[in-house]
């Protein structure tokens, strides 16, 4: 978990929002209150070590190439309660050389009340530079902040409340002035409150408008019209995840491997202190919040040709996944993908058993329940001391362990998946489904329940097939397993008078597997 946190934030900084975000980040951060005088000097020095502190977490200070600065001044004003905070040299790259050069931020904090702050007046860079590794230049970023206000509360250390507006967001590139990709708008906003004992309960939407790119290579250019998201969490443990942040980063600090003359040198073995203090660590993951969850979704997909001719259309679509009830022994997930509208107008998708099949409108949506978070966790936890050791079979015998104790958790679970109502609907026929499974790790589908279809129209469809088996051999190939469905189907009339076809797909505790009563096996070409 360790590598792979950090190799995300690596991955996730060399990009163009990584050093916006950071940036707007690093603007927001508070600590201190004060009156006058000396004790005015005494809150500004509290205040830039809060913001050293929080940039830490952030920089990630033990890897190579990463978010970066020089100094943090904080400054009273001359009037009022207010702060003024500079941040000067922010820059993404190695000690010696950058690859984003972003410049200063300045902002003003005021006190209010004796635990929130305001922050106000933001001041950044509206252009910046990104170079590649031997240092030439890449691409160019240029966007205008509109408005920027944030509360940031100090039992929680973190922000209650941020908006952040922006317009004409357009990355160029340096060698090629048409490879742009543009954003008309964009929003980045969260919402808070605190949920008693140090917990933040917090849902942060970002919105992006008119978005556009081409690719040079072959003129084809992506456009959406609107790209809404949505990340939301419960009950979390802010200060707590600092703190176990800055120790997963000290840790990485102390083994990660040093490179000494253009050689890598491998990393001092992990002493056993320290493997039982990661254990601990991962122990803590599950008890840093209750929920957490994402919803992105985006509108008005248009994808054309360099001759301007519109080969992909999609009018909606989205993707959102939950969990719930982390840090117990019965929590949930839940995940969805949909979309509607989907036209293509490749050449490929012109055959007419492509077009029948192609899924016009479609959705999914499962939900588990009863998945045991806290003893899955601490099955890796226990197995953790020997996954690390410098002994190879140690180790390997660690992972076994790992993979027993997790089987061990789940078989000893009632963990169950529900699938909710969901299908496909194209040009011919349009399937539904739903259903319940429970987890039998001792059968040979693992899984044991019943999954309901209903197709309406495989009459249409086997009637297009054979009308041109004797030109396409995919029709051929169609029509096998079209009247595979037909033999299984238990046929039914609709609300509209139309047939339905439907299927009752049974997994059983004897392994067996029941098409509408009848073993599959018995039925199957």
């Amino acid at each position: 978990m360790n590598r792979l946190e950090l190799d995300t934030r690596n991955r996730f900084g060399s990009k163009i929002w990584r050093g916006m975000a950071a940036a707007s980040l690093a603007a927001l951060l508070l600590a201190g209150c004060g009156d006058s005088g000396a004790e005015r000097q005494k809150e500004a020095a509290e205040i830039a070590k809060g913001i050293e502190d929080y940039l830490a977490l952030i920089e990630v200070p033990s890897q190579p190439i990463r978010i970066r600065h020089d100094k943090v001044t904080v400054t009273p004003t001359v009037e009022g309660k207010s702060f003024d905070v500079a941040i000067t040299g922010i820059r993404y790259g190695t000690e010696q050389q950058a690859q984003a050069t972003f410049g200063e931020i300045d902002y003003r904090l005021t006190p209010d009340g004796a635990d929130q702050y305001q922050v106000s007046d933001l001041r950044m860079p509206g252009e910046f530079a990104l170079n590649g590794p031997d240092g030439k230049p890449e691409a160019n970023v240029k966007f205008q902040t509109t408005a920027f206000t944030a509360t940031w509360s100090k039992p929680l250390q973190n922000f209650l409340k941020f908006d952040w507006q922006a317009k004409d967001i357009a990355v160029t590139s340096a060698a090629d002035p048409k490879e742009t990709f543009t954003i008309a708008t964009a929003s980045i906003t969260g919402d808070g409150k605190e949920n008693g004992k140090g917990l933040l309960d917090q849902v942060s939407t970002i919105t992006l408008s008119s978005l556009a790119g081409t690719d040079p290579m072959d003129g084809t250019t992506v456009k959406l019209d609107k790209l809404l998201g949505t990340v939301t969490v419960a009950q979390l443990d802010f200060p707590a995840y600092r703190k176990m942040m800055a120790k997963i980063n000290e840790f990485a600090a102390k083994y990660e491997p040093m490179a000494e003359a253009g050689a890598s040198v491998p990393p001092p073995a992990i002493t056993d202190e320290d493997r039982k203090a990661l254990a601990d660590l991962v122990r803590g993951f599950p008890k840093l919040m209750a929920a957490y969850g994402y919803d992105f979704s985006g509108e008005g997909l248009t994808v054309t040709d360099a001759n301007g001719a519109v080969t992909v259309q999609l009018a909606r679509g989205g993707m959102a996944l939950g969990f719930k009830g982390i840090n117990t022994d019965q929590a949930q997930a839940n995940f969805s993908i949909n979309h509607d509208g989907l036209v293509v107008n490749d050449p490929t998708f012109q055959d007419p058993i492509a077009k029948a099949v192609l899924p016009k409108k479609g959705n999914l949506s499962l939900l588990a329940t009863d998945i045991p978070v806290p003893s899955l966790v601490e099955g890796l936890a226990q197995a953790l001391p020997e996954m690390t050791s410098a002994d190879p079979q140690v180790a390997q015998g660690g992972q076994f362990m790992m993979m027993g104790a997790l089987m061990s958790a789940l078989s000893k679970s009632t963990l169950k998946l529900t699938i909710e109502p969901s299908g496909i609907e194209t040009e011919k026929a349009k399937l539904s489904a739903d259903g319940a499974l429970k987890l039998a790790l001792e059968t040979p589908q693992k899984a044991v329940g019943v999954v309901n279809f209903a197709l309406l129209g495989l009459d249409d469809l086997i009637a297009l097939a054979q009308g041109m088996a004797n030109e396409s051999p995919e029709a051929q190939q169609a029509i096998g397993m079209l009247s595979m469905l037909q033999a299984l189907s238990q046929r039914e009339t609709g609300a509209d008078g139309k047939p339905v076809d439907k299927y009752k797909v049974d997994l059983t505790e004897t392994g067996k597997v029941l098409v509408n009563g009848k073993p599959l096996d018995g039925i199957a070409p």
